[in-house]
């Protein structure tokens, strides 16, 4: 449970300065895409842990959840929720 803690807290502060560092003008959906993109890459990891994630349908479902949403606190959400360990 502590590195569950620990994870979440360290993943909150990774996506909340990827969210906010997209302010230039690109367009939304760029800006979302690329954050993913940038968790994805932290992310993916050749581990034994990893081999269970299909990382190239993960990185299909992501995109595909990501490149709409209008507001940030829903794009930090959707991160968080993509990214979150499953309990």
């Amino acid at each position: 449970m502590k590195n569950f803690l620990k994870i979440s807290i360290i993943l909150t502060i990774i996506i909340g300065s990827f969210v906010t560092a997209c302010q230039s003008e690109k367009s939304r959906k760029v800006q979302n895409i690329e954050t993913f993109a940038k968790l994805y890459g932290r992310w993916f990891h050749p581990s034994d842990e990893a081999q269970e994630i299909d990382w190239e349908k993960f990185a299909v479902l992501g995109i595909q959840k990501v490149e709409n949403i209008k507001s940030t606190k829903k794009l930090r959400d959707t991160l968080y929720q993509l990214f979150s360990p499953c309990e």
